[in-house]
């Protein structure tokens, strides 16, 4: 397994790309090369790239190719798509999830955070 979605509801998924479900995305987590784990929360949407093999986060201007341009961005592009996306909850309910998605024995491992990534939550 090298990703797993966390969703509002308290489930996860981390089956077929194409079969993901796509609304109420909390934290997607994948292995990463350069850190061993990447965390990826706070974003308006997640688009699966199809040449890096990786969920990529979009939708908050805190990267280049991110927010709304990075969303219609990777639209245009040629080729399959899949998109799921974030929801708002309360606050509790976000850090609940965000601190399984932390403990997940399959993502043991980090060592840094990328640029891209959050820091921890307020």
């Amino acid at each position: 397994m090298t990703w797993r979605v966390y969703y509002d509801d308290g489930s996860t998924y981390a089956g077929p790309v194409e079969l993901a479900p796509c609304d109420g995305v909390m934290v997607v987590i994948q292995h990463d090369a350069v850190v061993g784990v990447e965390r990826l929360y706070y974003k308006h949407f997640y688009a699966w790239s199809t040449e890096h093999q990786r969920w990529l986060g979009l939708g908050d201007q805190r990267a280049p190719g991110d927010g709304h341009w990075g969303l219609h961005d990777y639209l245009r592009q040629p080729g399959w798509k899949k998109l799921i996306a974030g929801r708002t909850v309360p606050y509790e309910v976000f850090t609940a999830i965000l601190d399984r998605a932390q403990r997940d024995p399959d993502f043991a491992g980090k060592n840094a955070i990328l640029p891209t990534e959050e820091g921890a939550p307020r």
